[in-house]
């Protein structure tokens, strides 16, 4: 048993490194491939063994597939009528309901799962296996936050789904998979939050880089790398965050959504960097006419030396200019609005903007509604800008380079010298991945 047990693991393992080695292959020839080695391994499973054992093996071996399979869920239920206690056949079969689509049934059979090791936790009981069910329970209550629009069932989810990975990775500090779900929480946290703290994207960050940290054995998976470039991207971290989505796609060339998201973030960044390259497209003599309007009125509240911003100390007017990479807590900075840069994402809301030096920088917008904005010629304001550089980014057949001002709070902007109402704010709302329901 101790031998097919470790070809039953080898195979799990080559599920997801098996384009690694082969980038060329094409998917369905990978599942074919996969197929025929569990079909094999199947052929290896004792007949001198009960029949709860025969069956869960049987269905172990047929989860490893892509793809859901009726045989697999089959042979599960088998073995669990036969020893409904078994937490391990309970874990499968979540997985295995999982892959059916069937999220909720899912969630069940991982809830089922914990109850029952919990009521058997002992001082040898098994920690690994324990950590995988709260994983799993974790990304099962993730998945039901689609299924509710309560507003404190949504946070209990979130919260417990929190909870049940600290503990994961507390009993199993090199679980990967651990790690990995832990960080879905934090971001899932995040973008559910009404009042979001951006401490929970710098959790998610640091708990996808543990996960990727763990060598014995790694941990591979392309939905890490794309949900770790989603927490990147947001904090305009663009090198790393399209450095994830080029792994998630060497460790799965068919998979889509990373090859949209690249394909999303390049042309952004490409349109954005041409727009402050070519001011926005602005004619010569049009260029010089809009930034010479710029008066102190543009700067609304922010035109007197002495207001407070939310420091203690006195803000100064500042041009594109001077402002350093960084926070730059006593200063406001002033311009016009040269062009709005598409981006199929939405978030952030970005525009091009030129000082009264002519010195030309971008301006991404985060938590806008759909009717903030900006037109060509405006004016805006900004205190204590944020300024995130790019330097050396090659995209395509370009090198991009340049300066960005973020901002987080679109009620801080002014637009012709006058702030923007309430109604111009809403909460961040981005796509994660949470093909989670695999683990190694």
């Amino acid at each position: 048993m101790d031998e097919l047990n470790k070809k039953v693991n080898d195979l799990n393992r080559m599920r997801y490194e098996y384009f690694l080695s082969n980038p060329t292959t094409s998917q369905d020839s990978f599942k074919r491939v996969l197929r025929l080695n569990t079909v094999q391994l199947v052929e290896e499973i004792p007949i001198n063994i009960d029949s709860h054992l025969q069956n869960f093996i049987h269905g172990r071996i047929l989860n490893i597939c892509v793809d859901y399979d009726p045989i697999c869920e089959d042979h599960l239920e088998k073995a669990l009528k036969l020893k409904e206690d078994s937490e391990i056949c309970w874990l499968e079969l979540g997985k295995c309901k999982w892959k059916k689509s069937d999220t909720v049934k899912a969630y069940d059979c991982f809830r089922t799962a914990y109850n029952i090791i919990k009521s058997k936790r002992t001082d040898s009981y098994d920690c690994l296996l324990y950590s995988k069910i709260l994983g799993h329970l974790s990304a099962a209550l993730r998945s039901n936050l689609v299924r509710t629009s309560d507003k404190k069932l949504r946070e209990a989810f979130i919260r417990e789904s929190v909870c049940l990975c600290e503990e994961a990775v507390n009993i199993s500090p090199d679980y990967g998979f651990g790690w990995y779900s832990l960080g879905n929480a934090y971001i899932c946290r995040f973008f559910s939050s009404q009042n979001p703290a951006e401490n929970d994207l710098d959790l998610a960050i640091d708990s996808y880089q543990k996960a990727l940290s763990i060598d014995s054995p790694p941990f591979i998976s392309a939905d890490l790398h794309v949900n770790y470039s989603t927490a990147l991207k947001y904090k305009q971290r663009y090198a790393e965050a399209i450095q994830n989505l080029h792994r998630a796609l060497q460790i799965e060339p068919h998979f889509i959504d990373p090859k949209q998201r690249l394909q999303s973030i390049t042309s952004f960044l490409l349109r954005l960097n041409e727009a402050i390259l070519r001011k926005g497209k602005i004619p010569n003599k049009r260029f010089k006419e809009m930034i010479s309007l710029l008066s102190k009125k543009d700067l609304g509240v922010y035109s007197s030396n002495l207001v407070k911003i939310d420091s203690n100390k006195e803000s100064t007017k500042s041009n594109f200019s001077t402002i350093l990479a960084g926070e730059n807590p006593d200063s406001v900075v002033c311009g016009k609005v040269l062009a709005i840069i598409p981006n199929e994402e939405q978030i952030p809301y970005t525009f091009v903007g030129a000082d009264s030096d002519g010195n030309i920088i971008g301006i991404t917008v985060y938590n806008c509604s759909p009717i903030f904005g900006f037109i060509i010629g405006d004016s805006f304001a900004i205190p204590e800008p944020k300024v995130i550089e790019i330097k050396d980014l090659k995209l395509e057949d370009k090198i991009v380079n340049c300066r960005m001002i973020r901002v987080m709070n679109p009620l801080r902007i002014l637009k012709n010298g006058k702030k923007f109402g309430k109604e111009n704010y809403a909460f961040a709302n981005m796509q994660i991945s949470v093909n989670d329901s695999t683990d190694l």
